[in-house]
C-alpha cells in the first residue's frame, strides 16, 4: 500500500503486518494520487511536482520519475478514456492529458536565457520544487550595475521570473548604498526538528515552520565598503519568498560585526555564521506581532582574523551524544562541527546544543584534531596552497572529502570507515576555475522499492568561474568515481537524436512544444 503524510513523505506499507518498509521523500507539500484508468500505473502529486509510477518487470518494484507540466496543478482527475487523465490547472483550465504506457525516463532539453551577472550559488525552498533561487555577483562590466542580485527562475517554464537587486536595500540611512556589497553565502532556512522535540511543537511553532520554508538568509561581504559605512550596514540579511507571485521580498537584518563567509541551517531555526569568527544565531517570528527577529543565542569563537572559506560539514562518524536533563524537559546534544580556514586547513569544533523545543542554546568549543586527522590535514595543506572551496559526504561507509585550491583542479580524497586508515587521493581537471563546490544529499536506491534508470549517483556538485557546472559522483556500472560536465561557458543540455517524450504539452505554444524529452 502506498500512503502519504502531511510532509510530503511516500510511504509504502507492507499489507501482511503493516509495517513501514520503505519511506520516500518527495517534497515538502501533502501529496495527492490520480489512477489512470485501466492501466497498472499513477501519477503522485503537488501544485508544482508530478510523479509517475508504473510497475517494473521485477516483482514488487516500481518505475519512479518526475513529469513536467507547463504550468502549476490544482488536481489531477482519472480520465473517462482508458490511459488520460484530466489535467485542473490553478488558473481553472481543464486539459484532457493522454498518458503513454511506454514512456521512458525524462530528461531536461530546454535551455534557460543566459545569465548577465556571475552566479555563486543555486539554491531551492522548502515550500516549492517550482524555483530556484540563484544569488549573483556584480561584474566589472561597464554595462551593468555593481550590485548583487537574487534572481528566481521557474525549472519547469526555464525562464526568470522575477529578481531582486540590493539596490532596493531600505537601510533606514539614506546616503548607504550597497553598491560593491558581494554575496558571500546564500540558504534556505527550513525549521529541522530534532525527533524528541517533534511531540512539543505548539500551533504557533507549526505555523512559524511554514512561513520559514519560504525564506532565503543571506550573508554580505562588507570589505569593499568603507569602515564607517560598514558598520551601519547589515551583513546577515533574511528574504521572503511569495510563490503566487514570484517575488522575493527583504523582511529583516542585522550587522553581526565580524566579516561573515558561510551560513549553515542548524536546528529549530538556529544558523551557524561563520567568517572571522564563528557564531550561532536564532531566527524567530512573532505570530501575534507579524515580525521577524535576529537573535545571538551562543558565545562567539574568533578564529585569530583569519577568515574561513564556505564549507561547512558535520562529522558523521561519531555517533550523536543526546543526554536528557532530569526534571527539565530539555536535551542536550553534542556534535562536532568541522569547518576549513584558508590558511590552517580544518578546524574542528565542538557544537553544544540544548533545547526544550522552543528556547534554543548553542554553546561551542575548539577542539583538537587526533593524530590521523592530521595526517589527513597534512596532505591536504602540505601544497603551499590556501584551499577555497571543499565538502564531505559519506555514502556506502565511505568517506569523501573533495577540495579546490581555486585553480581548476580538484582533488577527492576517500577513506573507508570499517576498514584500515589508507587515504585514497584522485585528481580531476575542468575547463574553469573553480568557485564552489557543494555535496549532494543522495542514498543507495538499487536495493529499493523503486528502481532508478539512471547508472550515475551524484556526490557533489561543482560551479566554476564561467557558470559552468560539473557533478562528481559513482558510475555503478563502472564502480568508479568520474566527472560529469552538465554544463560549461551556458546552461544548456544536449538533446539525443531519437527522443522520446514525458510531460505534458502546452497547447498556447507554437507546435505544442514539449516540456520534458529523452
Amino acid at each position: 500500500i502506498f500512503m502519504s503524510d502531511t510532509e510530503g513523505n511516500l510511504c509504502v506499507m507492507k499489507l501482511a503486518t503493516f509495517e513501514i518498509v520503505e519511506e520516500v521523500k518527495i517534497c515538502k507539500k501533502k501529496l495527492q494520487f490520480c489512477e489512470v484508468p485501466n492501466s497498472d500505473y499513477f501519477f503522485i502529486y503537488t501544485a508544482d511536482t508530478i510523479i509517475f509510477f508504473k510497475p517494473s518487470k521485477i516483482k514488487g518494484r516500481f518505475k519512479i520519475q518526475e513529469v513536467y507540466a507547463p504550468c502549476p496543478i490544482s488536481c489531477l482527475i482519472p480520465g473517462e478514456k482508458d490511459d488520460s487523465v484530466v489535467m485542473v490547472t490553478s488558473q481553472g483550465q481543464f486539459y484532457d492529458v493522454l498518458v503513454p504506457g511506454d514512456a521512458g525516463r525524462a530528461t531536461l532539453c530546454s535551455k534557460f536565457e543566459k545569465v548577465l551577472k556571475t552566479c555563486l550559488k543555486f539554491i531551492t525552498l522548502e515550500s516549492s520544487s517550482r524555483y530556484v533561487i540563484v544569488a549573483a555577483l556584480p561584474v566589472a562590466n561597464p554595462l551593468q550595475d555593481k550590485y548583487s542580485e537574487i534572481y528566481v527562475y521557474d525549472i519547469k517554464q526555464f525562464k526568470n521570473i522575477s529578481a531582486f537587486n540590493f539596490s532596493n536595500l531600505n537601510n533606514d540611512i539614506e546616503s548607504i548604498k550597497y553598491e560593491n556589497a558581494m554575496i558571500s553565502d546564500i540558504i534556505a532556512v527550513p525549521m529541522l526538528k530534532r525527533t524528541e522535540t517533534l511531540g512539543k511543537r505548539k500551533t504557533s511553532e507549526l505555523y512559524k515552520e511554514v512561513i520559514f520554508n519560504s525564506c532565503i538568509l543571506v550573508s554580505l561581504n562588507l570589505d569593499s565598503i568603507d569602515d564607517i559605512d560598514s558598520k551601519n550596514m547589515n551583513n546577515l540579511l533574511l528574504f521572503s519568498f511569495d510563490e503566487e507571485s514570484g517575488f522575493i521580498e527583504f523582511v529583516f537584518g542585522i550587522n553581526t560585526g565580524f566579516s561573515i563567509t558561510g551560513l549553515h541551517n542548524y536546528y529549530n531555526g538556529c544558523v551557524l555564521v561563520y567568517g572571522e569568527s564563528v557564531q550561532a544565531y536564532q531566527l524567530n517570528y512573532s505570530v501575534h506581532d507579524n515580525k521577524f527577529s535576529i537573535e545571538q543565542v551562543s558565545n562567539r569563537l574568533n578564529i585569530s582574523g583569519i577568515t574561513i572559506t564556505s564549507s561547512i560539514f558535520f562529522d558523521k562518524r561519531k555517533a550523536k551524544i543526546a543526554r536528557k536533563q532530569q526534571n527539565i524537559g530539555t536535551w542536550v546534544y553534542l556534535e562536532e562541527m568541522i569547518l576549513l580556514d584558508v590558511r590552517k586547513g580544518v578546524m574542528r569544533f565542538n557544537v553544544i546544543h540544548t533545547t526544550d523545543g522552543n528556547i534554543e542554546k548553542v554553546q561551542l568549543q575548539v577542539q583538537p584534531l587526533n593524530l590521523f586527522e592530521r595526517d589527513l590535514i597534512n596532505s591536504i595543506t602540505d601544497t603551499g596552497k590556501m584551499l577555497t572551496s571543499a565538502a564531505a559526504i559519506t555514502f556506502k561507509n565511505i568517506r569523501y572529502l573533495l577540495i579546490s585550491y581555486g585553480d581548476q583542479k580538484l582533488t577527492l580524497f576517500s577513506l573507508k570507515l570499517d576498514g584500515e586508515e589508507e587515504i585514497d587521493e584522485r585528481v580531476y581537471h575542468v575547463a574553469e576555475q573553480v568557485t564552489t563546490i557543494n555535496s549532494v544529499r543522495t542514498t543507495d536506491s538499487r536495493m529499493s522499492t523503486f528502481l532508478g534508470e539512471s547508472t550515475f549517483m551524484p556526490l557533489f556538485l561543482v560551479s566554476t568561474l564561467s557558470n559552468g557546472c560539473y557533478v562528481i559522483g559513482i558510475l555503478h556500472e563502472e564502480s568508479d568515481i568520474s566527472l560529469h560536465i552538465l554544463s560549461e561557458k551556458k546552461a544548456v543540455f544536449a538533446k539525443r537524436s531519437v527522443q522520446k517524450f514525458l510531460g505534458f504539452l502546452d497547447p498556447q505554444m507554437d507546435d505544442h512544444t514539449v516540456i520534458s524529452e529523452i
